[in-house]
């Protein structure tokens, strides 16, 4: 009994594995039908360019920030109470080359140079007196000298009358005493001569430090008034009307923005590119419709050795004369503190052979050589990149805007360079090559 239920489970399994097998051999009889695969060698069709060699502008970029050549911290130079500041005195306002931006309070100072200036011709006035008694005293010691001449030979003339009984002892003691008061008289006003020259360098001396104190005293009355050292538009301006102020604090700072420069990072492979005076570009860090034109004014003498890069001054020159003005864009003009892309065009390349930068991978680019069967076949060309370059070069590709600059011995010149369906590009790959290759086409 126990066979039957064995000999039908068995049963069954075939007959469900019958069924199975039956299923598989329909799918397999319907199957819908592949069309024939393509032959992996056949012709890709692509667009390619002549390996040209030509003239390319060496352009270097890098980013920097504005900054004014001409600027100024004005700080007051003398104490004092601030007594006018112009209505015009606001930030923002332009002020010329000596325009009044505050007036320190100066009656002291006034007094000062005054009372210098007093001192300074007094001191003249001891000169010039001086310059008198030295022609006195001359005058005198000529005199005194003649009266002592005549009193020594009516002296001798004494003795001689002594000598025939002609004079007395007294006469010749009167004379004697007479001759040495006017040798003593000679000596003092020669004494008094002498030391001329040393009071007249004393008062010189005198003279020169009471004029130093004059102008040191006209100048601070100078420096009570605070003006513009040069055309320039007011950045801040730090004091009212009737605060005192002391030596040193702030008044104002001003900014001229019709001369500024931008340090600009730059490889040190520009070394021998860059000179001064060459053309810069300069445009706003982001969307913008406009630019600045600037030349390299210098270099710096050092290269980083971080970042290997040296810095380049660029300077930009611009009219400000409309600034803030109804009619003006503001935008139109570079300001100090802005960040701007900058783009340098070095020396010139030449001979230099250029391609599509999407054409260039890991080194290589594939040509186009002629095969025997009447075709082309791809192959690998080890190129080396000097630089890219954003630039046109219609003659080569009239579409084309990004290139490589290449060094290379693998290409020759007029070779067809492949530049599209380079996705599906490979060594010994059969292609036709189009009548150009389509700028707009993605590898």
């Amino acid at each position: 009994m126990k066979i039957v239920p064995l000999l039908l489970r068995i049963g069954l399994g075939i007959v469900i594995l019958g069924i199975g097998f039956g299923i598989a051999y329909t799918l397999f009889l319907t199957k819908p039908k592949l069309p024939p695969r393509a032959d992996a060698a056949a012709a890709l069709v692509v667009g390619t360019i002549p390996a040209t060699r030509t003239d390319v502008d060496r352009v270097w970029s890098g980013y920097g920030t504005a900054r004014a050549m001409n600027s100024a911290n004005l700080a007051a130079e003398v104490s004092g109470r601030i007594v006018e500041r112009p209505p015009s005195i606001e930030p923002g306002n332009r002020v010329a080359a000596g325009d009044l931006i505050v007036q320190i309070e100066q009656a002291d100072y006034l007094a000062r140079a005054r009372a210098a200036e007093q001192r300074v011709v007094q001191a003249r006035a001891d000169l010039a007196a001086l310059d008198v008694d030295e022609g006195a005293w001359l005058e005198q010691l000529k005199l005194a000298e003649e009266q002592a001449a005549i009193e020594s030979r009516e002296l001798s003339q004494a003795y001689a009358a002594l000598e025939r009984g002609a004079a007395s002892a007294s006469e010749i003691d009167r004379r004697t005493k007479a001759l040495r008061a006017l040798e003593v008289q000679v000596s003092t006003i020669r004494q008094q001569h002498a030391r001329v020259p040393s009071r007249r360098a004393t008062l010189r001396a005198a003279l020169e430090r009471l004029r130093a104190d004059g102008q040191v005293a006209a100048q601070n009355l100078r420096r009570t008034g605070i003006t513009a050292p040069f055309d320039s538009i007011l950045e801040e301006v730090s004091v009212e009307r009737g605060e005192y102020v002391t030596v040193g604090a702030p008044i104002a700072r001003v900014v001229d923005i019709t001369h500024l420069e931008v340090p600009l990072r730059i490889p040190a492979s520009a070394l021998g590119y860059v000179r001064v005076g060459d053309t810069a570009t300069l445009r706003p860090d982001g969307p913008a419709t406009h630019t600045w034109t600037g030349t390299v004014g210098r270099l710096s003498p050092e290269v980083d050795p971080v970042t290997r890069s040296i810095t380049v001054f660029v300077e930009v020159r611009q009219d400000a004369a409309a600034f803030q003005s109804a009619s003006h864009d503001a935008t139109t003009l570079l300001l100090p503190g802005q960040f701007v892309v900058c783009a340098i065009n070095g020396a010139p390349e030449t001979g230099r052979l250029v391609v599509p930068r999407r054409a260039v991978h890991d080194g290589t680019v594939y040509i186009a050589v002629p095969n025997d069967r009447g075709t082309w076949t791809a192959r690998k060309a080890f190129v080396r990149a000097i630089f890219h370059t954003a630039s046109s070069y219609p003659d080569i590709d009239p579409i084309e805007q990004q290139w490589t600059v290449v060094e290379t011995d693998d290409i020759p010149d007029g070779s067809p360079i492949i530049v599209t369906n380079l996705d599906v590009m490979s060594e010994g790959r059969i292609v036709n090559i189009a009548s150009r290759a389509p700028g707009g086409d993605s590898q």
